[in-house]
């Protein structure tokens, strides 16, 4: 069965025209996005947090996804269609990447785990990047009218196998196929038996065979399986899928199930799970952008990456193999109006009851009638029930997690009653949703719960900027018997409560913060510890004193028009000169000494110890 999740933000004012794919990127969770001109980064696709960035020199076109092969330890890519540029995490520009400059036209660079970058030609050749000579290129198997609709790599057996599928100008479809094998590539060009013409064409590998899938305008989707021992192809008309449109795109998950974008679903843009085995749509979720062209769609480390508008969002999906059990209980969602993120109807024979999925969709509802009926005890009684189902095994983990963001949105949105220890209970278990924990920290802010937000801060981490920013906005307007009671209560051991790494000024790289920086009592606490924190309070110096400086630069350097016509600034700003000006002035005298101590080092040089045998002669002079 397939469940797919909610949507969040991964990155905005993306041009469809500049994206070229999303790869992986080599750690977990990590993915690379590939602009075709301005930049290629890194993202968290679990936390949506940027990783790195670099940027692309003017006069320089970016042309194949930049890959990461663990083999050399580096990003790769094709620039100006005949480099090839690698470079390493800690670099900081692609302008002085290492690059291997060739005389023929290249298509793309592809990875497979264990072996050097593999480079595929314009002309169809293929190679390893070591091995390819830069003057002339290797015989390939295409012409110059050829186009290149598809190309993607597999490890099969001991063996490598490049697929290739070819549009030639004649409408013909070729897949060609290049496989390394006994230290050497050997070409092999099939010609498809349906030559149609595809809206969408993807790769999908099991075993020998390599399946390419091919969606049609009208909905039809057909494979052509091509088996690389015996050389035999075998077409099949899988299924039609309802709603495609020209917009729609699709990535093939597995064997069995396919990712659909772009799909028309009760009159709205959709992203779905389709199971091509038993012709069912498995879920699916609206687009958060409805009617944009340039629809793109990707699929890594159990997410759906989508480009829609000028916008990329995520949403993470569970995908499992499928029984005839469960596709019979899931034939009617497709067409009722259910929450779609629901899991599918227990079909087991056994007489033994079990709480299934449907069991917590009901207790749900539930929830959302006492919720507006502002009853708290029976909405609690509610939740901790639903919590136990939690943590229960036999329930689809994204269909939880769904619910679970849902029960937090009630939470925080029911008037008339504030669930106190139902959010209490979910912050304790880190079942705060990522995408709710700006709003978690405005209400909680709103009700003053000082102690739930520390404890937000302890629990949860990876915290969004714009939320630590808050905290600590707030953390400084209070009083300090409020901050010394809510510490208390946390009962946290004195090593817990004053761990470096714990604290959100020391692991949150400054240069996320600069939309949220502007806030003159964070200056001014910054300047005390920088000053006097040390000496009058133990739990500052734990604080290294090069990352209060770094966020002090930070905040000033991002807002430095503001805070100079600012009038309540004008204090701190002078404060802050006064610091820089002792800084310099210890820095001059310390030029001096080290100057003295360098003279006094060469007249005053201690001599050498002089190793004397059994006797020795001196010369005394008398003046």
């Amino acid at each position: 069965m397939a469940a797919i999740g909610e949507s969040t933000t991964l990155c905005m004012h993306v041009d469809e025209k500049e994206l070229i794919s999303v790869t992986d990127g080599g750690s977990e969770n990590e993915i690379v996005l590939t602009m075709r001109s301005t930049n290629v980064s890194s993202y968290n696709v679990s936390s949506q947090k940027p990783i790195k960035s670099w940027s692309v020199p003017r006069m320089l076109k970016l042309q194949s996804p930049t890959i990461w092969n663990s083999k050399s330890d580096a990003y790769i890519t094709v620039s100006n269609q005949q480099e090839v540029r690698n470079w390493s995490k800690t670099d900081q520009n692609i302008e002085k990447a290492h690059k291997k400059r060739f005389k023929f036209s290249l298509h793309k660079v592809l990875n497979v785990d264990g072996y050097e970058p593999i480079v595929v030609c314009q002309n169809g050749a293929v190679g390893f990047l070591s091995d390819l000579d830069t003057s002339s290129p290797p015989e390939g198997h295409l012409h110059g009218d050829d186009e290149i609709l598809l190309c993607e790599a597999y490890r099969i057996s001991e063996d490598i196998c490049m697929a290739c599928l070819v549009k030639r100008k004649n409408s013909e479809t070729l897949l060609l196929l290049s496989t390394y094998k006994s230290d050497q590539w050997t070409y092999n060009t099939s010609r498809l038996d349906e030559d149609r013409n595809g809206l969408v064409y993807d790769f999908v590998c099991q075993g020998p065979v390599i399946r390419t899938l091919i969606l049609d305008p009208d909905g039809r989707l057909c494979s052509i399986d091509y088996d690389t021992e015996t050389n035999g192809q075998t077409y099949r008309y899988l299924c039609t899928l309802p709603g495609v449109t020209a917009n729609t795109k699709m990535v093939a998950l597995n064997w069995s199930h396919i990712a659909i974008g772009g799909l028309m679903k009760d009159k709205q843009e959709c992203v779905g799970i389709f199971n091509v085995k038993f012709g069912t749509l498995q879920d699916w979720k609206p687009l958060p952008e409805q009617g944009k062209s340039g629809l793109k769609l990707f699929a890594l480390h159990k997410h759906l990456i989508v480009l829609s508008g000028r916008c990329v969002y995520c949403f993470s999906y569970d995908c499992t193999t499928s029984s005839i059990d469960s596709i019979l209980g899931n034939l009617s969602s497709t067409e009722v109006k259910t929450p779609s993120s629901s899991g599918p109807v227990s079909w087991s024979r056994t007489s033994s009851i079990k709480h299934t999925d449907t069991d917590v969709h009901e207790l749900f509802t539930q929830l959302v009638t006492q919720a507006s009926n502002r009853k708290k005890k029976l909405f609690t009684d509610l939740v901790d029930k639903y919590l136990s189902f939690a943590d229960k095994e036999g329930h689809n983990t994204v269909s939880m997690s769904t619910y679970t963001g849902q029960i937090v949105d009630l939470c925080l949105s029911t008037e008339g009653f504030w669930p106190r220890d139902v959010v209490r209970n979910l912050i304790n278990r880190g079942a705060i949703p990522h995408s709710k924990l700006q709003r978690l920290f405005d209400c909680l802010m709103s009700h003053s719960e000082t102690e739930m937000i520390l404890r937000t801060l302890t629990v949860m981490k990876e915290l969004p900027e714009v939320c630590i920013c808050k905290c600590l906005e707030f953390i400084l307007s209070c009083e300090d018997s409020q901050l010394e009671n809510a510490i208390n209560s946390l009962n946290l051991t004195e090593k817990t409560a004053h761990t470096t790494d714990d604290c959100p000024l020391c692991w949150t790289k400054t240069y996320f913060l600069y939309p949220y920086l502007i806030n003159i009592e964070l200056l001014k606490y910054l300047n005390y510890i920088l000053n006097e924190g040390k000496q009058s309070n133990p739990a500052a110096a734990t604080l290294p004193y090069v990352k209060v400086v770094d966020w002090i630069c930070h905040i000033v350097d991002s807002h430095v028009t503001q805070l100079i016509i600012s009038p309540d600034a004008r204090q701190i700003l002078l404060d802050l000169h006064d610091v820089v000006q002792s800084q310099l002035q210890l820095y001059e005298e310390l030029v001096i000494l080290d100057t003295l101590l360098a003279q006094l080092k060469e007249k005053s040089t201690i001599p050498r110890s002089k190793k004397v045998g059994q006797y020795c002669i001196e010369v005394l002079h008398i003046l």
